[in-house]
């Protein structure tokens, strides 16, 4: 029997497949819209476009499970609209929000009607199964407890807004999830961290930014300003709405709060004009790290678990994940990978999953971050053939040689292996660098990733020799699925190690630490190992391979966001790929544009 997990409700539009047989069962593909219609969280979030299916994500999944939509039989998706619509609709704002638009009764109705639509829609692909609307949360929390590897656990969800709920807690044994406590609309972190954003000139989407920025601020310049937005209360947090407005695009009432003007463009650096917003990500950033710590206390206080699962958007802030796991409120944590809204596509499916198997088992092996299918040779050379403006050889060694042009100065694409799901890169989609040079950080910010120069690179490094280089505990080392796997703790760099890799310190003397099993990512290990033969160093540098897009997936992908870039070098399972400098695409007034491929002598 198989089962689809589908969201496409707000944004990270999303697929899942599990195969149930003999009472157990089997996640097949997990995918992200994204990554293959290039935008960015696959759509906007919008009143009337929850009908628009994830229909890329769709026809990959069931052409590599070799299925039809006729063979499956439950499909489920992670919004309740009945649920949606009452609390929704009741709800007294105190100030004029947006006509027609969320929160009104027109756009609720609207809102309503287009979610309804989602199984019609399902229906002219030819579904004949069962289908399904879900809590949100329930969907996020099942996500990560389903997956954790914990046979009972509390789960924590914080996210913006569900049906109506921002933060949920569950007390989780076997296959059941209880709701223990919840916070509503509009006490939300995640509201206000996309209001946050849009108030120092990003897009409402753009939280990672603003974390980056915080290391670089004072948290006590607007601390009392702050708190007549936002306090903490016994039950977790609340905020004044009245102020804030999040169903308004007026910041009037947060600019005479805090005494600062919205920026009017999106801040790239650090001076004495946008300093006073650095301060604002700060006092945001400590906010949060306050509020979740008290969340996670009272998690442990209302189911008395020893284990903790953490999904929803705010679960992606890694400075706040380092808080939690350093108090040791828990023996372990899971964090879900996608704990933003794609996630809940998963969670949908194994919340069916369970109820269609005959008994519980956690799962005792480390959960993959990677899709089991992946693009093989063929798939390479047929990408290859269609750019003149490449070159390309086949390594003998392609480990050695990746670590020889790293070594050397050059930055380099790394394509290998199924691709990740959730936001982070781990090795098979990945940009690399040396994280000894200085200006590494710099190199691939203003020039490779086309980006503010305040956003932290992240350290990835041999499991075995973390604790030489990062101040992290031995249990969330050892722990089977360790949010470290997924990149999503940030953790303090060893005094006498700083010097060493300057490009991946952040400002605060933290790092966004990935460790690499070398069961769990063999390949990238490997390229890691020889690496510190080479300049005895266990790290390498990492961010995503993308500029300005999502993630890449394809092989086509990747040649295309090469050739726009300055890297020195894409990699794509044994082949070495370096831009043609004759081709006329690299000439320039006549000269051919500088090329250097020789691994000492290349810069970028």
């Amino acid at each position: 029997m198989y089962i689809l997990g589908i969201n496409c409700v707000y944004h990270e539009s999303a697929v899942a497949l599990i195969k149930v047989v003999h009472g157990k069962w089997e996640l097949l593909s997990f995918v992200e819209e994204e990554r293959f219609n290039r935008k960015k969280r696959a759509k906007p979030a919008l009143i009337d476009n929850c009908d628009v299916l994830p229909i890329q994500s769709l026809e990959w999944t069931l052409e590599k499970a070799g299925i039809k939509m006729e063979d499956i039989k439950h499909i489920a998706t992670s919004m309740n609209p009945e649920k949606r619509k009452t609390k929704n609709t009741t709800h007294e704002h105190g100030y004029e929000i947006v006509q027609h638009d969320f929160g009104t009764m027109s756009g609720e109705e609207k809102f309503y009607q287009s979610v309804n639509n989602i199984e019609p829609r399902l229906r002219k692909l030819g579904f004949l199964g069962q289908f399904h609307f879900l809590n949100h949360h329930d969907c996020h929390s099942a996500s990560a407890y389903y997956l954790s590897g914990f046979e009972d656990a509390a789960s924590l969800v914080v996210d913006g807004i569900g049906e109506f709920e921002s933060t949920s807690i569950y007390d989780c044994k076997g296959k059941k999830q209880e709701l223990v406590h919840h916070i509503d609309y509009p006490n939300s972190l995640g509201f206000l961290w996309e209001k946050m954003s849009e108030f120092v000139g990003f897009t409402e989407y753009d939280a990672g930014k603003v974390m980056g920025m915080s290391a670089f601020g004072g948290r006590r310049i607007l601390e009392d300003r702050f708190l007549k937005l936002c306090q903490q209360d016994e039950d977790g947090f609340t905020l004044d709405d009245k102020l804030i407005r999040f169903r308004s695009s007026s910041m009037e009432t947060i600019e005479q709060t805090l005494g600062i003007p919205q920026s009017q463009e999106k801040i790239t650096d650090l001076n004495y004009n946008t300093l006073i917003y650095f301060d604002l990500a700060a006092t945001l950033q400590d906010f949060t790290e306050k509020i979740v710590l008290n969340l996670v206390e009272s998690a442990k206080k209302i189911t008395g678990k020893n284990r903790l699962c953490i999904s929803g958007g705010v679960a992606l802030n890694c400075v706040a994940n380092q808080k939690i796991l350093e108090a040791n409120i828990f023996d372990e944590v899971f964090i879900q990978p996608a704990a933003n809204d794609a996630g809940t596509a998963l969670g949908a499916a194994l919340i069916l999953a369970q109820q269609h198997t005959e008994h519980f088992e956690a799962i005792k092996t480390t959960l993959s971050p990677y899709t089991k299918v992946s693009f093989g040779e063929q798939d390479f050379l047929h990408a290859l053939s269609k750019y003149n403006p490449v070159q390309y050889t086949r390594s003998e060694n392609i480990y050695e040689d990746t670590a020889n042009i790293v070594a050397n100065g050059g930055i380099v694409a790394w394509f290998r292996g199924g691709m990740e799901y959730g936001p982070r890169a781990l090795g098979h989609r990945s940009i690399i660098a040396d994280p000894r040079n200085l200006y590494t950080l710099k190199k691939i910010n203003e020039h490779v990733k086309l980006r503010e120069i305040f956003r932290p690179l992240a350290p990835v490094i041999l499991k075995e020799r973390t604790q030489e280089w990062f101040d992290i505990e031995d249990k969330w080392i050892d722990q089977l699925n360790s949010p470290y796997l997924y990149m999503l703790a940030t953790a303090n760099i060893k005094d006498e190690k700083r010097h060493l890799i300057p490009s991946v310190v952040h400002y605060d003397n933290t790092s966004r630490v990935q460790i690499v099993d070398k069961n769990l990512s063999p390949d990238f290990y490997r390229l890691i190992e020889a690496f510190e033969k080479i300049t005895d160093v266990p790290i390498l540098t990492n961010t995503s391979f993308n500029i300005q897009e999502p993630i890449v997936c394809s092989p086509d992908d990747a040649v295309k966001t090469f050739l726009r870039s300055s890297m020195a070098a894409l990699i794509m399972g044994d082949f070495i790929i370096t831009k043609n400098p004759l081709h006329p695409s690299n000439l320039k007034h006549g000269k051919v544009i500088q090329q250097n491929h020789t691994a000492s002598k290349v810069l970028i």
